[in-house]
């Protein structure tokens, strides 16, 4: 009779174990899940903040571009603008291309 109380005692130790053993499995799938929670979070906040910031450098960017080039289409018209016609030369240069001197 001793052996079948130390038999039921060993059982008993093992179910305990194994109850040990599947509430640790337990905690570390929902450690697991928490943390892979976290990290998507930090990521996609991450990742939006950079999209936000690299959004706004081109907009910048595009602004900078066109802000070049409206003045370089300015600086040209007002130096076309200022330009002096002169309409004998231009009709004496056409008479020499007409005429094959050019």
């Amino acid at each position: 009779m001793p052996s079948k109380d130390i038999l039921d005692r060993l059982f008993g130790v093992e179910r305990r174990a194994e109850a040990l053993v599947a509430e640790a499995a337990e905690e570390a799938a929902r450690r697991v899940s928490s943390a892979k929670e976290a990290a998507e979070a930090a990521f996609r906040e991450a990742y939006e903040a950079r999209a936000k910031r690299a959004e706004e450098a081109r907009l910048a960017a595009e602004a900078a571009a066109a802000a070049e080039h409206d003045a370089a289409l300015a600086e040209y018209r007002a130096r076309l603008e200022g330009s002096r016609l002169d309409a004998e030369a231009f009709a004496a240069a056409c008479e020499r291309f007409v005429a094959g001197l050019l």
